[in-house]
């Protein structure tokens, strides 16, 4: 969401789709005749033009308004904040050089704050918070529209942020009291309005098992609905608006774990190329994953939803359920590694890839929530078997590549798959912070391919 901070979650490696091959078919295919036409290619989808961002002068302008008004008035202050607000003093059809500046000296703070306020009201009632609330509606809803594109990002560099906007408004309705609250009622609304259904197009999505994308989709939507919710907290929303939308977010977050637990479960249940990829698509994501774990863990620290001695909650559930996938998951992983570390027909591909789903599973388990009062201690246990399996598959890589140097393998391939896989493991021992497992990999792994018999 434009003007909402955050960082983009970084991209990770999948798995090389094998080259398309070309089947012969059982009619020979005939050139078209010289005076055939040429079927014309089709034209590319046209890029959709940037959306500019209304009054984003006057977002800027109430921004520093408000900043002013939120300290007891001085004459300087005073002096800064009207002599911002003259230029629009004509759009409510008031003389531009009438200014009260001569007439602030000497006065009271109390007197010098009511005579601002009534010469600067007019500006701030009729143009900045109208202006305000159509600058937010462009900010949190225009991407929504199809029509339209992004705003370029040289128009969003240096603006406000959508919550820094959201509470100068605040700040101008208690300083007018209340005057003008009509707008950023009708931000309000807008907000309840379209949380509700960017959850319901998410919930009734057609969404099928290890769907490429599904995980950052998700995690994309909780996010702009947290930025909705973080808005509507700045313009000051009451306690039932805010847990609808809280309400929303924990649904959205449990429907995108418990979509992740059921692709990580296909892989376990059939081991299948297919599921492999399903399964590296949703682990590789794990960024996304962290972001909708601790949606959860939030939720059960600040009780979002009733607790029960005896029922446990929904995003309890939800969350448990992912980390007992993601185990069953690791357990089936390292099976495999191991088994086909020394196995010739395994392919090497494949190895890499399960070692990558190692990485990511331990990257997931040892960021999230760590330190939180809610943190699942599934999650401590699956990271120490992460690394003991890793570490006893390190140990047996090594001896079979002490026992490759010893004794030279059957064929050269068979000993350049393993080189691949040591390397890979040796990759992998990094990652979970064991150099020394790394080193040692890599020493043999150079012995091996220095080796006299290899290099004859």
């Amino acid at each position: 969401m434009w003007g909402l901070r955050r960082r983009n979650a970084p991209g990770h490696g999948t798995l090389p789709k094998p080259a398309a091959v070309s089947w012969p078919t059982s009619r020979p295919s005939v050139p078209p005749p010289a005076s055939a036409p040429v079927p014309a290619r089709e034209p590319a989808a046209p890029r959709l033009p940037a959306r500019r961002l209304r009054h984003a002068h006057e977002a800027h302008d109430a921004v520093r308004a408000a900043d002013l008004l939120r300290r007891p008035l001085t004459l300087d202050s005073a002096r800064t904040l009207l002599t911002a607000l003259e230029p629009y003093r004509r759009r409510v059809h008031l003389p531009a050089g009438d200014s009260a500046l001569h007439a602030l000296v000497g006065q009271s703070p109390a007197r010098l704050q009511e005579m601002t306020l009534r010469h600067a009201s007019p500006v701030l009632v009729d143009v900045l918070l109208p202006a305000c609330r159509e600058h937010l509606n462009d900010r949190l809803f225009g991407p929504l529209a199809a029509a339209q594109g992004a705003p370029e990002p040289a128009e969003i560099e240096g603006l406000p942020s959508a919550l820094d906007i959201a509470a100068a408004m605040r700040t101008l309705l208690i300083v007018l009291r209340g005057a003008g609250r009509a707008h950023t009622v009708a931000v309000l609304a807008a907000l309840e309005e379209q949380s509700r259904t960017l959850a319901r197009t998410v919930v009734r999505a057609d969404r099928p098992v290890g769907r490429p994308g599904g995980v950052a989709e998700l995690s994309h939507a909780l996010l702009r609905l947290e930025g909705f919710r973080l808005v509507m907290e700045a313009l000051g929303a009451g306690d039932g608006p805010l847990a609808e939308v809280a309400s929303e977010c924990r649904r959205v977050a449990r429907l995108a774990l418990r979509h992740c637990a059921a692709t990580l479960d296909g892989f376990v249940r059939s081991r299948s190329l297919m599921t492999l990829h399903d399964s590296l698509t949703v682990i590789a994501s794990v960024d996304s994953l962290i972001v909708l774990a601790m949606r959860m863990l939030d939720s059960l620290q600040d009780r979002e939803e009733e607790t029960s001695p005896f029922v446990r909650t929904a995003d309890a559930e939800a969350l448990d359920g992912y980390v007992e996938a993601a185990t069953r998951l690791g357990h089936a992983v390292l099976d495999l590694l191991h088994t086909a570390l020394p196995e010739p027909r395994f392919d090497n591909l494949l190895f890499v890839a399960l070692a990558r789903k190692v990485k990511w599973l331990h990257r997931f388990t040892s960021r999230l929530g760590v330190g939180h009062p809610h943190r699942p201690p599934a999650l401590d246990t699956l990271s120490d078997f992460l690394v003991a399996r890793s570490e006893a598959l390190a140990r047996r890589t090594a001896s079979l590549l002490e026992t490759a140097r010893d004794h030279r393998p059957a064929d050269a391939k068979s000993a350049d798959d393993l080189l691949a896989r040591a390397d890979e493991v040796a990759h992998l021992m990094r990652a979970l912070d064991r150099p020394a497992a790394a080193n040692i990999l890599t020493t043999r792994a150079a012995a091996v391919r220095g080796a006299p018999e290899r290099v004859a």
